[in-house]
Parts: structure tokens; C-alpha cells; sequence
């Protein structure tokens, strides 16, 4: 019995060193590829609950008409935008339009630049207006 239970916390230990492992370096290159593309770490915390799918994306710079955000690497964001009523009517490259029935049209368009953690998009309005 008393093997059987060292076996299950040695088995625990491991799982815990390998998560422990793997968050470390998701931080050190989202670290990274934030430097990069001109953010700090302020924007750690929110990235990482990108990554972790834990939110769909947050916005990081605002325009006139327009934000930046970071968002999942592989998102499409068609599920939300379908929920608020739009659908995709034209995607020309990394550039997807859609509208809704009022004739309303939102252009999201995802960067050139890729990285495993992350990616950043161009959006009308801002990504936490349709979450």
C-alpha cells in the first residue's frame, strides 16, 4: 500500500514540475514576442489568459474608429460575431468584413506577424463591446 501511494505522489510531483515547466516558458516567449511587437509586461497577465483560452482577446491601443487587440493565434472570431448578429460576408486575405441585417459592418483584419502565443488584430469599435 505504502508503494502504491509513493508511486501516486512521485506521479504528482512530476505533473506539477512539467505544468510548472511549461507556464514558465509560455511567459518567457510571450515575454518576448510582446518586446517585439512594441508592448510591455503590463500586457503579460491578459496575454497569458489569452493563450490559456481563459478570454477571447483584450484591447491594447484605441483609434478614432478602430482598436487593437491581442487575441487568440488561431481565432476566428466568427461565433461571437454571429451572437451580435453579423455574418461574414467577404474575407480578402487576413481581412474578414462582416455585417449584420442593418447593414452595420465590422472589419477585422489579423497582422502578418505570428507567433505561437498570440496574435494581434485590427477590429471596428473594440473586441470587449462584442464579448
Amino acid at each position: 500500500m505504502k508503494l502504491e501511494r509513493k508511486k501516486i505522489i512521485l506521479f504528482s510531483i512530476i505533473i506539477i514540475l512539467f505544468l510548472t515547466l511549461w507556464v514558465g516558458i509560455s511567459i518567457v516567449g510571450i515575454n518576448e514576442y510582446l518586446k517585439e511587437y512594441g508592448y510591455s509586461t503590463n500586457e503579460m497577465p491578459q496575454t497569458l489568459a489569452v493563450y490559456f483560452l481563459l478570454t477571447k482577446g483584450f484591447t491594447v491601443a484605441e483609434n478614432e474608429n478602430s482598436s487593437t487587440f491581442i487575441g487568440n493565434h488561431y481565432y476566428i472570431y466568427d461565433d461571437i460575431l454571429e451572437k451580435n448578429g453579423y455574418h461574414l460576408t467577404e474575407q480578402m486575405g487576413t481581412l474578414y468584413i462582416y455585417e449584420n441585417e442593418e447593414q452595420s459592418i465590422i472589419r477585422i483584419t489579423s497582422s502578418h506577424d505570428w507567433c505561437h502565443w498570440f496574435r494581434i488584430y485590427t477590429i471596428d469599435g473594440k473586441i470587449e463591446d462584442l464579448l
